[in-house]
């Protein structure tokens, strides 16, 4: 019996390898993106809710103490007990607590929010934001959850259809 030597040394990977390997890294690199890719717009959306809440508290509490409206007090004196991350920029357009603006310098993404006389802090809009819309009552809503969803043509009209 005579053993012949291949001239493939078998070190390597065939060429049909390594397309199969990299045609399935392709399809989880893929999957992995349309999975992550709205996680930025909902830590962005907590993070607005987060100090929506503390403005509210921290507003509430101050009207309190000075025995003023929202419309006469400073908004300096707000600014520096509101806790804002290093990317984010709080300001007051009017220079009174009324209205405050919020820029996240990171995304591009911003909110406004109203404050009433009596303290009550809501969001006036959102900028940046595809995923997310406001009420007219100032909350957050996710614009896909607005979407309704239509029966087939055989079966009554449902109302927003």
């Amino acid at each position: 019996m005579i053993l012949r030597r291949s001239s493939r040394s078998g070190n390597g990977f065939t060429l049909l390898e390594l397309v199969v390997a990299v045609a399935i890294m392709a399809i989880l690199v893929g999957i992995a993106t349309t999975s992550f890719a709205g996680f930025d717009e909902k830590s962005d959306i907590d993070a607005i809710r987060s100090l929506q809440g503390s403005m509210q508290t921290t507003i509430s509490q101050s009207l309190d103490v000075m025995d003023t409206t929202a419309s006469a007090m400073p908004a300096n004196n707000l600014l520096d007990y509101l806790s804002i991350d290093g990317n984010a920029v709080l300001s007051a357009p009017s220079g009174m607590a009324d209205s405050f603006s919020l820029s996240i310098t990171d995304s591009g993404r911003g909110a406004t929010f109203d404050v009433s006389d009596n303290g009550t802090v809501k969001i006036a809009s959102l900028t940046g934001f595809n995923n997310y819309t406001v009420t007219p009552e100032g909350k957050i809503e996710d614009a896909a959850a607005t979407i309704p969803v239509c029966p087939p043509g055989g079966e009554p009209p449902t109302p927003g259809c």
